[in-house]
């Protein structure tokens, strides 16, 4: 539907809703880059990106494979789709340990970052806080304190799953 101020919506993707368009290149790109049973749980979350009241499901999605497999393409690819205003790219240990970095996400469909560095993030419990629609408090620099819920998905590409001093068990149940 086009933007109408009725839908009380913060977003707009810079994409024409086509429902007949071919999705054949796309889908080919896709089913190179990712495994099968991959897909439909990509699509999945790449869409919950859309329903912005909550952060369902409780995820975080990392592409994880050797160098030049397409995985920051795919990154792009959505970047492109959701559009610069909509998203923000910052590092999963950036956003686990910089007090400042959450509210670069607020009223952001979309964080996506390619080629996580090996660094170990310190502060997992707040990338867990991130995806578990709670409420969080965000600061800028010199400025106030506000509250707000993450609904931004957070996806991320690496060479290798994003290391995390001292994980835990939901580390595990909320990476995909």
């Amino acid at each position: 539907l086009p933007h109408k101020a009725d839908y009380l919506s913060l977003s707009q993707v810079p994409v024409m809703w086509q429902p007949d368009v071919d999705t054949d290149e796309i889908d080919t790109f896709i089913a190179q880059v990712l495994d099968n049973e991959a897909i439909p749980a990509f699509w999945q979350f790449v869409g919950s990106a859309f329903i912005t009241a909550r952060y369902e499901p409780k995820h975080f999605v990392v592409l994880i494979g050797r160098g030049d497999s397409g995985k920051s393409k795919v990154i792009e690819l959505l970047g492109r789709f959701f559009g610069a205003r909509n998203m923000r790219a910052v590092p999963f240990q950036t956003l686990a340990d910089n007090k400042f970095a959450a509210a670069s996400l607020y009223g952001k469909m979309v964080n996506l970052f390619s080629d996580l560095s090996q660094a170990e993030a310190n502060n997992g419990d707040f990338i867990k806080t991130l995806t578990g629609d709670d409420p969080i408090s965000g600061e800028r620099k010199f400025k106030d304190w506000f509250e707000f819920k993450n609904t931004a998905r957070l996806m991320f590409s690496a060479n290798n799953f994003p290391k995390l001093k001292a994980p835990d068990e939901w580390y595990f149940k909320r990476a995909v």
